[in-house]
Parts: structure tokens; C-alpha cells; sequence
């Protein structure tokens, strides 16, 4: 493997920055609260219907008011432009 790592030492350190930077961003990420609960309310709903065998029409509906919200809360972040 130390072979490996000296033949392709220029690849290998840029996998090595990548990584660094990819980490040090994620540590600064703060996500909108509302937009990952209307999401995941839009994914239970989703599982739900599957498991319980929901009529299609109720489950689109629901699913539409969650799609509706969830891209309300999108376009309200837009006009805001939280700043890191």
C-alpha cells in the first residue's frame, strides 16, 4: 500500500484535501428546520399510504399539501437569504 500512496502521491493528497474540506464544511451546515420537517412529514405520509393501503386520491391529496408547503418554505428561504 505505501507503494501505492508513492506512486500516486498527487492523487492521493487530493483525495486527502477533498475530504478534509468536505468535512469542514458539513460542521457549518445548519439546514432549514422547517423545510426537513415538511419533507420528512411528506416521506411518512408516503410510507404510511404504502403500509396501510391508503385510497390513491387521499394520499395525493396529503402529498400535495406537503409538496405545497415544503416549497413554500423553500421560497421563503429564498426571499430571506440566510447568510452562514
Amino acid at each position: 500500500m505505501f507503494e501505492f500512496l508513492i506512486q500516486h502521491s498527487s492523487s492521493a493528497l487530493l483525495v486527502a484535501v477533498l475530504v478534509l474540506a468536505a468535512a469542514a464544511c458539513a460542521t457549518h451546515y445548519k439546514p432549514h428546520p422547517g423545510a426537513i420537517n415538511i419533507a420528512r412529514d411528506a416521506w411518512l405520509t408516503y410510507r404510511g399510504a404504502l403500509a396501510t393501503n391508503t385510497p390513491s386520491d387521499q394520499y395525493l391529496q396529503q402529498l400535495t399539501r406537503n409538496l405545497t408547503d415544503l416549497t413554500g418554505a423553500l421560497e421563503s428561504l429564498k426571499r430571506r437569504e440566510v447568510k452562514p
